[in-house]
């Protein structure tokens, strides 16, 4: 058994996110990025997925792992991939297993269980299962099969743990929860551009997302400058942005600079977003000129954290390396990969 690393909610180019409804199509899509990020070895920040080799044999305990994972996150969705491993890739599973391994979970909760979506993906010469379980109905408490006088439990996880809740775990479970807003991405890059006169032994790295943010609660969304993160994963290099800011899309090819959205609107400290709209996220740091860029491909992980929320939204962009030219200096791009 194995599953993702454990840290944040995350944000694909299926362009869903947190509870919204999500279609087939959509949860196919999501299969298939994490597919590729296992193929690729790269990271995946996404507290929501976990991956299985093969249908769990003990419905005792796949029932406590759904339910731990379900409690820790309750309110949003999460996805479990039968026939897909962390190290061995895509191994293939079969769904005619559903039928009968499912209703046997389902027995092991008392009174309720997480509702389930299942889709066939295939990949390649094989097929994966999704699973998709709904969470809004937490907490969801499961029967104890180990001896002894305590009947049922509130299983929890944390990280790849699963243990039982804690009082504070229960408290976070009976406040409201605060729905993240939808985001989609509509557009990524980043750029190197070789040094300045001014600054003769760096590289500079321009980062720049173009996202749609639909928030899902009728109060205004703050999400200040601070609590945000963009990095840059590249084979084994991690670049993290020194600095990140927040602006509204501006159409800058009218005789007059036009803000897109009415909705948005952003300060040096923080974007302020009253609807949906666009919201660019833009970052930068730098390189030694000695380092060597990349040839590879390029994980873009940019990390927002909404004030009065405890759990961020985490974009992840998968994007291929590029070469142009720009006003006589080199320049490098990472692309959408579509």
């Amino acid at each position: 058994m194995v599953c993702a690393a454990h840290r944040h909610h995350c944000v694909r180019r299926q362009g869903l996110a947190d509870g919204a409804t999500m279609r087939l199509v959509d949860i196919e899509a999501w299969v298939l990025r994490v597919v590729d990020q296992v193929n690729g070895a790269q990271p995946c920040e996404d507290s929501r997925v976990e991956l299985k080799a093969e249908w769990p044999q003990d419905a005792n305990r796949a029932a406590r792992r759904i339910a731990a994972h379900a409690n820790a996150v309750a309110g949003e969705d999460i996805l479990w991939i039968i026939g897909l491993d962390e190290s061995r890739g895509v191994i293939g599973a079969d769904n005619n297993d559903l039928a009968s391994w499912f209703p046997a979970v389902v027995k092991q909760f008392d009174g309720l269980a997480p509702s389930l979506t299942d889709v066939n993906v295939p990949v390649g010469d094989k097929t994966v299962v999704a699973l998709l379980f709904t969470t809004d109905r937490a907490p969801f408490v499961v029967r104890n099969s180990a001896a002894g006088p305590i009947d049922f439990e509130v299983p929890w996880r944390e990280g790849c743990r699963t243990r039982s809740a804690r009082r504070e775990d229960l408290i976070r479970l009976l406040s409201p929860i605060g729905h993240l807003p939808a985001v989609e991405v509509l557009d990524a890059t980043v750029a190197v551009w070789g040094p300045s006169p001014s600054s003769q032994q760096q590289h500079s790295w321009d980062i720049a997302l173009k996202l749609y943010v639909a928030p899902r609660e009728p109060q205004r969304l703050v999400i200040p400058c601070h609590k945000c993160e963009v990095k840059v994963q590249m084979d084994d290099r991690l670049h993290i942005a020194n600095e990140v800011w927040l602006e509204p899309r501006v159409n800058v090819n009218s005789q007059q600079h036009r803000i897109e959205s009415l909705t948005v609107a952003c300060t040096k400290t923080e974007a302020i977003i009253n609807g949906p709209g666009i919201l660019d996220v833009k970052a930068h740091t730098t390189s030694s000129v000695s380092d060597s860029l990349p040839h590879s491909n390029a994980e873009l992980i940019a990390s927002l954290i909404p004030a009065g929320y405890e759990r961020p939204i985490t974009i992840v962009e998968s994007l291929r390396r590029t070469e142009a030219r720009f006003k006589g200096q080199a320049l490098v791009k990472w692309i959408p990969d579509k």
